[in-house]
């Protein structure tokens, strides 16, 4: 923990070989009553260190007058192995704290929740030339599955492979029974207005929207449609998850062009790759 007068813009960088965390504070200097104390010998210059015997990975803390174009001051902390940090700069009480975190383990195996909305005796919406959504939707999630066959990290869990019909409570508490860490529900769009078009994507949870924006800046291309953004809204799927949740509406049945397109196998590739493509980003397995 740092106290300081003024502003402060801190820079901080992470160094291995040996690990360690600098801290660079630029347009500041020591203060006259720095604690813990300066060296005496002007030779010395304004450099200081602190052994530290009791922290898993915190072995010492450097700090130094590190330059003077511009005046900065630089805070080391050396660690015998690769910790994460977090860093809070507080302006109202002039208070600067480097918080260490230890890193959790990787994961062997995630659980992927993939939701084929509707389904059953809940048909979803009619295409314009009379096609189902609760097919387009099951179409693409079995395409997903295949894609993920042979892949061993990613513990996929349908919560339909047929035309059945789980309630949003069946496809709720599976997702939450299970501990799911992350759950995905696909659908086709429909508006009574015949114009409106594009690839949307709904999330709700905060920790939902790192999720939905990946998912979208992957879906979006492969469709090819109008990008009609990320929403926040309230859909019982997304909220009543435990894990970030999100709903991806891949196109408008209602909307002759964007449905062309949504019942072709190579737009329902396309999209499926995506799909994989962030499960892989956001789980860090790519």
């Amino acid at each position: 923990l740092l106290k300081y007068e003024g502003t402060m813009a801190p820079a901080v960088m992470t160094l291995s070989k040996p690990d360690r965390i600098v801290v660079d504070l630029p347009g500041i200097d020591f203060a006259a009553d720095f604690l813990p104390a300066l060296p005496t010998d002007p030779a010395l210059g304004k450099t200081g260190s602190i052994a530290v015997t009791d922290h898993a990975a915190l072995t010492q803390v450097r700090y130094s007058f590190y330059n003077d174009k511009p005046r900065t001051v630089r805070v080391v902390l050396d660690l015998s192995k690769s910790w994460n940090y977090e860093l809070t700069d507080d302006p109202a009480t002039g208070t600067l704290t480097i918080a260490l975190k230890e890193p959790q383990p990787s994961k062997a195996q995630f659980t992927v929740v993939l939701d084929a909305g509707h389904g059953g005796s809940d048909p979803g919406a009619r295409s314009v030339t009379g096609k189902w959504e609760k097919d387009f939707n099951l179409a693409v999630v079995l395409k997903v599955k295949a894609l993920l066959a042979n892949e061993p990290r990613i513990n996929l869990v349908l919560t339909r492979e047929g035309d059945t019909y789980p309630t949003l409570d069946d496809r709720v508490n599976l997702a939450n029974s299970i501990k799911a860490d992350l759950f995905l529900s696909v659908h086709g769009n429909s508006n009574n207005s015949s114009s409106i078009n594009g690839t949307e994507t709904y999330y709700y949870k905060d920790d939902s929207l790192a999720f939905a924006n990946l998912l979208h800046a992957n879906a979006v291309p492969a469709t090819g449609f109008k990008d009609n953004k990320v929403r926040k809204v309230n859909f019982r799927v997304v909220t009543k998850t435990t894990m970030p949740a999100v709903l991806l509406e891949v196109g408008y049945l209602s909307h002759a062009a964007n449905e062309k397109e949504l019942f072709t196998e190579a737009l329902q590739n396309r999209v499926a790759e995506a799909i994989v493509a962030s499960f892989k980003q956001y789980l860090k397995l790519s």
